[in-house]
């Protein structure tokens, strides 16, 4: 690949690509640019085994691959997306789970038994790409926006499931805790932890037995209040 200027030209191969994008990078930094490429390279060039390849069919429609990083070291849940012409076509982060990771999902509908999309996730991925092919989104899919909705939230819920099967195992009682940060909303949900959510959500607590203090002037009997509105009552007045 070559990128001609005027008379300057770059001839980007194999060998420099990572030559000059740690060129770019520094363009980048200088003049406050968001760069995400090196982040993403790292993972695909990781010779440390902690990058896991993962690949799966998925829903009849031909293979599907992520290679995903688990680090404690991370600070972000990032997932870049793209089909197998590779490129980018958007960054999912919505993720509420308690492990930091990076990952990189390629939609190659590799092993379909046609290019149609009906049968192959790349072309029906392609066909819900918009016109700026920054993002797939059910409205492009003209044919089946159900369809498309339910593959594209699907598409996110692999990845949760297999970043899922890479966490470390919690002790018992630390499982409600850990796991607590999946109850919370996520708009890129399949349904299929509608259950939890709404569990969640729809919790009440119960009427627990307190007893006052008991000041030198008075007595009070302990009754049964709800804890909330006993916090509320032990509040200092001004």
């Amino acid at each position: 690949m070559s990128i001609v200027d005027g008379d300057s030209r770059i001839d980007i191969t194999k060998k420099n690509l990572s030559e000059n994008m740690a060129e770019y990078q520094q363009y980048c930094d200088k003049h406050d640019i968001e760069f995400s490429a090196p982040v993403f390279w790292e993972i695909l060039n990781d010779n440390s085994g902690k990058t896991k390849h993962f690949v799966e069919n998925f829903k009849k429609k031909g293979n599907v691959e992520l290679y995903l990083r688990l680090d404690p070291d991370f600070t972000e849940r990032r997932i870049l997306e793209m089909r197998t012409a590779g490129m980018k076509i958007q960054e999912d982060t919505a993720f509420r789970i308690g492990a930091y990771f990076r990952g990189i999902f390629i939609a190659t509908g590799d092993g379909s038994k046609s290019d149609d999309p009906k049968d192959n996730i790349n072309s029906f991925l392609r066909r819900c790409e918009n016109q700026a092919h920054d993002t797939w989104s059910k409205d492009e899919y003209e044919d089946n926006r159900e369809e498309a909705d339910k593959i594209i939230k699907a598409v996110h819920s692999w990845i949760l499931d297999k970043v899922k099967s890479e966490m470390p195992e919690v002790e018992a009682d630390e499982t409600a805790a850990y796991g607590l940060n999946d109850l919370l909303p996520n708009q890129e949900s399949d349904g299929a932890d509608d259950q939890e959510e709404a569990a969640f959500s729809s919790f009440e607590p119960k009427a627990v037995a307190i007893t006052p203090i008991v000041s030198k002037n008075t007595k009070k009997k302990s009754s049964d209040v709800n804890i909330f509105d006993a916090n509320e009552e032990s509040k200092p007045r001004r």
